[in-house]
């Protein structure tokens, strides 16, 4: 180890390359291990650790920031007070050391665009906002017209599909160049403020004038409970009825699997179609009134079923599964009628524009029972209705729960099949009780 020693100490006095090369061949092999490893501890050679922190340091003096308006807009004061692009650079980069990769390119182009230095409200402009990078297409005029001709093509519920677009960009550009490629259809779509959109059924619209009559209604309201409140002392006790659809399958349209998969397939059950109407009541102070079922069968409901559900809910059945004049009038008598108000208290019920709703039956057995009733405007529901507003959803989502619990217990195994192979739906009586329970 001595002589180790002697050898390394006459190696690092030689100077000459070659005297250096014949005095390292001639070392032992542990020698030269211990001559290496003594030479990248010291400040002659780079150790590799080093290098890679030189690199990182070099990236990141190459890194682009995202500079904030505020940044921007004192770099450009600077510039324009000093009349001097790379004295702006020194100050800012002296001031924000952390960000020393402004450069004189940056602040000269930040000069030129108009939305940092002439058009554009500072003050109103929050200072932490990036500057909006727009997309600008050199077929602009073109793609006005390919614009016009998609809202003309959707106006008459026409079905546009990416390939049509393309393809009509071809045509009304017109252009060698263009290529319709993946990278302009995104573009163009975001320009354009189109999206892919899944088909929906009939949505309820507002009248012209619901403004109008969104205030009538809010008027009739109030001027009942000022009547009978304000000048009367009688309060009044406010309710709200709707009908809903429930599934009995209430399985979610999409799944997760693993990317690449070409065949995503789920087990359904045999009832993944067949719904049935739950009539849903509550009243302003927040109580729920017992709901009636009507399910789409023609066979009667079992009375044994009955009986297990007694005081609890209503169950009805018929050939289309919704709510018909009779159901509606047995929920009237049966459970708004006879909630037995006091003297000092009168019912009002709110209905929406539902045509048995509307029916003169139902009017009369209203006013028979000595019931206020009030309608909502038109397309309202979902503005105006709470229980389209705060308790529809939410229902709906808890029996999904509960089928989701239930089909991971018993619904997917193998000894829950019809002779098709479809999984059995769960029957009447489980629905009603996540009903009941939701």
């Amino acid at each position: 180890m001595e002589n180790l020693s002697n050898n390394h100490n006459n190696l690092e006095l030689v100077s000459n390359e070659s005297v250096l090369r014949e005095s390292f061949a001639s070392l032992s092999e542990e020698a030269k291990v211990e001559v290496l490893v003594r030479f990248m501890k010291s400040n002659s050679l780079p150790q590799p650790q080093d290098n890679h922190k030189v690199g990182r340091k070099e990236d990141e003096a190459k890194m682009k920031y995202s500079y904030s308006l505020e940044f921007k807009k004192e770099a450009v004061k600077i510039a324009i007070q000093k009349n001097n692009n790379r004295a702006a650079v020194r100050e800012m980069n002296a001031k924000y050391k952390e960000v020393q990769s402004l450069d004189e390119k940056s602040i000269r182009l930040w000069r030129q665009d108009p939305e940092i230095n002439s058009n554009l409200d500072y003050d109103s402009a929050h200072p932490k906002r990036r500057q909006i990078r727009k997309l600008v297409s050199p077929f602009a005029k073109a793609e006005e017209e390919l614009v016009r001709k998609i809202k003309e093509r959707r106006g008459k519920a026409e079905m546009v599909t990416r390939d049509w677009i393309i393809a009509e960009a071809k045509r009304v550009i017109a252009n060698p160049s263009f290529k319709g490629s993946a990278g302009w259809f995104s573009n163009f779509t975001k320009r354009c403020g189109i999206s892919r959109r899944l088909p929906t059924s009939i949505i309820q619209k507002l009248s012209l004038d619901y403004t109008k009559e969104v205030r009538e209604y809010l008027e009739t309201i109030r001027g009942i409970r000022y009547h009978h409140e304000i000048r009367n002392n009688i309060k009044v006790i406010i309710g709200n009825v709707d009908e809903t659809n429930i599934k009995f399958d209430m399985s979610r349209r999409y799944v997760y699997d693993f990317k690449g998969t070409k065949e995503i397939k789920v087990r359904r059950t045999n009832r993944n179609k067949l719904t049935f109407t739950a009539i849903l009541a509550v009243t302003m102070d927040g109580t729920k009134l017992p709901p009636i079922f009507i399910f789409k069968t023609r066979n009667a409901i079992p009375q044994s079923l009955r009986n297990q559900f007694k005081n609890q809910v209503l169950l009805f059945t018929n050939g289309s599964g919704w709510c018909v004049e009779g159901i509606f009038q047995q929920w009237v008598n049966k459970i708004w009628l006879n909630l037995n108000f006091q003297q000092n208290q009168k019912a009002l019920l709110v209905l929406d524009q539902f045509s048995v709703h509307k029916l003169s039956t139902i009017k009369k057995l209203l006013d028979d029972g000595q019931s206020l009733y009030a309608y909502l405007p038109p397309g309202s529901t979902g503005l105006l209705q709470p229980l389209d507003t705060h308790i529809n959803k939410d229902f709906k989502d808890r029996i999904r729960r509960k089928f989701e619990a239930w089909y991971d217990l018993k619904g997917c195994q193998d000894d829950n099949k019809t002779e098709k192979g479809y999984l059995r739906a769960p029957n009447v009586s489980i629905v009603t009780q996540w009903a009941l329970e939701a």
